[in-house]
């Protein structure tokens, strides 16, 4: 007993060092390096743009390259998010498992924040949107940028386009985090497989 006992610390010490501190340097390096990237991407953009002579280059990045790597960015890091969720699941199962050996409630932390919280909270909603919100607009600034230039786009197949791409990115995201919420308890109702 005490040797299952040992094994379940350190393996719940392992996955909390992981969690609390190597996934989060994980999603937060996705995110410098993304903007880094969106920011490089834009900086260039501006430049072709300033130089006058590749407004059909300029156009592309704004229309498909951009929102291409805004929304490869946001995936990325949503993987990463749901990583983390998974280990503090775990991390939940195997509190449940030592309290039940010890007798005592000495293991409470995840248990404590799956009650306070939804998993998913302000800073990550305001990443997502700003992911969002990056990749819709560029689409608008090209449109805008085309019609100050004269050259008109078929805005309504851009824009419809445009919409449908962003509409399923969304539907996509609420179903990810839906999924989170819902496996924060109900899937930790069901009965162990650890004790096994």
């Amino acid at each position: 007993m005490n040797d299952k006992l040992t094994i379940l610390f350190e393996q719940y010490k392992r996955i909390g060092d992981y969690s609390i501190n190597t996934a989060n340097s994980i999603k937060n390096n996705i995110l410098t390096y993304g903007f880094g990237i969106i920011g490089a991407v834009l900086a260039g953009n501006i430049i072709l743009l300033n130089s006058g002579k590749y407004l059909s280059v300029v156009l592309g990045i704004f229309l498909f390259i951009l929102p291409i790597v805004t929304l490869t960015i946001l995936f990325i890091w949503i993987g990463e998010v749901h990583r983390m969720v998974r280990a503090g699941l775990y991390l939940l199962k195997l509190e449940k498992q030592i309290n039940e050996i010890l007798k005592e409630n000495i293991l409470n932390w995840e248990s404590f924040i799956r009650e306070k919280e939804k998993t998913i909270k302000y800073p990550d909603f305001l990443s997502i949107s700003i992911l969002i919100g990056i990749s819709f607009f560029s689409i608008i600034a090209a449109i805008a940028l085309s019609h100050e230039e004269g050259i008109y786009l078929p805005d309504a197949i851009i824009i419809v386009s445009d919409i449908t791409i962003h509409l399923i990115v969304v539907y996509l995201i609420v179903r990810i985090i839906h999924r989170f919420r819902k496996l924060t308890f109900d899937q930790l109702l069901k009965p162990s497989s650890l004790t096994n």
